[in-house]
This record gives structure tokens, sequence and C-alpha cells, in this order.
């Protein structure tokens, strides 16, 4: 039941992220998985081994699992704000970009990075190396969640499968993420870490994704 005393909580709770410099749209998402955590335990009382019940049986999350999706990093965050702010009545400015949380692959570390370095060596910027970088930690991820260790293990199914886990997540960025692709499998390709040129695969999937958003299809960007 939503009372006075718990939406002064959320307002205390809100300010406190608001002051920090979170966004209004960041903020509202927070207090729906406050909401979501006191209808699960009857209040926002919370301390470590409730905050990993709900995460656990909510959300699939098991306590010290950093390879989660943002859905699952956003929720877990929210938790640890509640947490914090319950105990000490306030909030560290921790915030960091819910990705960085994810591991590189480590079957995939080396070539990963020998791309990034090519990018620099490309001049590319550092917020575009980032990107990148966000791109390719959720690839390699879901590539090794289908049981793929190796780039030569990859299929134009693992591709599909990625892009039609990751639509949510990334709609906001969609064209950026799918030239990121193909420029990193035209890389791939080109440097003999593949049998074949799956980033010409890319063409086909943009297309089918700019569908599935009821977009046009539009041009992702230039060859590399």
């Amino acid at each position: 039941m939503i009372t006075n005393d718990f939406n002064k909580k959320l307002r205390g709770i809100s300010d406190a992220l608001r002051d920090l410099g979170y966004t209004d749209t960041t903020i509202g998402l927070r207090q729906r998985y406050w909401k979501e955590y006191c209808g699960f335990h009857g209040g926002l009382d919370i301390d470590e081994e409730s905050m990993e019940e709900f995460l656990l049986t909510n959300y699939g999350i098991q306590s010290g699992n950093i390879n989660i999706s943002k859905r699952q990093y956003e929720v877990r965050a929210a938790l640890r704000n509640l947490l914090e702010y319950r105990r000490y009545g306030r909030i560290k400015n921790y915030h960091t970009p819910w990705f960085k949380d994810l591991p590189w692959v480590e079957s995939f570390r080396v070539i990963t990075e020998n791309f990034v370095s090519h990018l620099r060596s490309q001049g590319s910027k550092p917020q575009t190396i980032v990107n990148y970088e966000r791109t390719l930690k959720r690839f390699t991820n879901h590539l090794h969640g289908m049981g793929a260790d190796s780039f030569r293990d990859m299929t134009p199914e693992h591709i599909s499968s990625f892009l039609s886990n990751s639509i949510p997540d990334i709609v906001r960025n969609l064209r950026a993420a799918l030239c990121h692709l193909r420029v990193f499998l035209r890389y791939l390709y080109l440097n003999e870490f593949t049998k074949d040129d799956l980033s010409l695969f890319m063409a086909k999937e943009e297309k089918c994704v700019s569908f599935r958003l009821g977009r046009k299809r539009q041009s992702f960007c230039k060859s590399i």
C-alpha cells in the first residue's frame, strides 16, 4: 500500500539522486524498481540479504554475477541506491555506464584489444572507441553465452540472435551499434580471424532490424 510516508521516503531518495545529476528518466525507472521491491518485501527496509533475495527471485541475478543485461544492471543499481540511502542517508556518486560491469571474455580478449588498438591508430576519437567497446563487450559475451569461444565458431545465427536479444537495449543507438558490428566483422575477415566475411550478412540484418522496428532502411555507415 502506497502511503504518504512511503512517498516521502521515495522523494528523499529521488532528491539525493537528482543532486548527483541523475536524470528524471533514470530516477523514474529506479522509483519503479523501489516500488516493486516494496511490494515484494512489504516495505523499504532493506539489507544485503533481502536485496539479494529480491534480485534472484524477480530478475535471476545471482550474487557476484557481473555478466548481466542492461535491465538487470539497472534494477541492481536501484536496489544498491536504496540500501545505501536507508543505511547512511545519502548516496555516493558511483554511477558508471552499465556495460562497464561487463567483463571481456578471455577467449576473445586479444583480438578485440588488437581491434581497439587499430581504431586508435586510425585516429578514432576516445568516445568512438568507448562506443565500440560497449558493443563488442555485449557481442562477445553473447557469443560466449551461446557456447562460441572463438570467432571462427561464429555463425550468422549468432549475429541474428545477438541483434534480436539486444534491440530493446540498443534501440537509441541502433545505427551506431550495427555499424560497429559490421566494421568489426570486416576487420575479422581481413585479418583471417574468420573464414567468411560475415560483414556481408549485416546488410540483410540491418534491413530486418529496421523492419522489426517499423522503420525504413537507412544508410548506416561507410564501408571501411
